[in-house]
């Protein structure tokens, strides 16, 4: 079965949200004035390492429930910002928070906590497969082979971690070095070697030998690829092309079954 398959493509098909956006009240500011339709999907470093709180952003909106939606473009605006919130809150308070440290050795695996570490990650020397572009992606990934310490006993099969599409964090503490990227491909008897392949999301510009470092690979229990894909058709749609007005924007009371 494809890696996406075995995905699901469902936002809480790995884990509970750690953002709370279901008690947001009402902003009294004016309206957004940020185009959402260019905010960078994968979260950049500095998102990352943000003490903000995403959940408590000037530009967030409820979702209305009782009110119909003004215009289509009010409706893709404030789902996609939700949706981005529930997506980086989570990462700021997990990796984000073990980067601003000076630690390069993590904790004991925790199996209550959101994040898992894997460690004595070595990118495979020469194992640069060439930018290949992905039909669903906008972008080129640049994949490599990574190594890191096995985990004798663990099932990969049976624990969903590191399948494809989920984002992961490549630190070295002592060079400063952050590493965004995302399972390209994800075979458990490989994992079990302690194989993985990843595509890099984000070149390090301050570190042109980072294949030669050593790593903590740190990994979010947030997938990011059913994430980024619900955002990008929010960015990409139109009023033209958006679906079901009526049944999503309220602007009918009734309006029946879709066609």
């Amino acid at each position: 079965m494809p890696g996406y398959q075995k995905a699901g493509f469902l936002l809480a098909s790995k884990s509970k949200s750690t953002s709370n956006l279901s008690h947001m009240k009402p902003s009294t500011s004016p309206p957004p004035t940020h185009d959402f339709r260019v905010v960078h999907l994968m979260a950049l470093i500095a998102d990352m390492l943000s003490n903000d709180d995403a959940t408590a952003d000037e530009l967030l909106r409820p979702n209305s429930t009782r009110k119909p939606y003004p215009d289509i473009q009010t409706y893709l605006e404030t789902h996609f910002r939700l949706l981005w919130a529930d997506f980086i809150q989570p990462l700021r308070e997990t990796i984000g928070k073990f980067c601003k440290g000076r630690e390069q050795v993590p904790p004991v695996d925790n199996p209550n906590q959101h994040i898992h570490f894997y460690r004595n990650v070595r990118f495979i020397q020469n194992s640069f497969l060439s930018s290949v572009t992905v039909p669903d992606r906008s972008d080129s990934w640049r994949p490599y082979n990574i190594r890191f310490d096995s985990m004798p006993g663990f099932d990969w099969e049976k624990n969903k971690r590191l399948i494809y599409g989920a984002l992961v964090c490549l630190w070295n503490a002592p060079h400063k070095v952050i590493i965004l990227a995302t399972v390209s491909r994800s075979d458990p008897e490989e994992l079990e070697k302690g194989w993985l392949t990843v595509s890099i999301e984000n070149p390090p510009h301050n570190c042109h030998d980072f294949t030669s470092k050593t790593y903590t690979m740190l990994e979010c229990e947030v997938f990011y690829e059913p994430y980024r894909v619900v955002m990008e058709a929010y960015q990409q749609l139109q009023d033209d092309s958006f679906p079901f007005k009526d049944h999503l924007l309220g602007w009918k009371k009734d309006p029946g079954v879709p066609d």
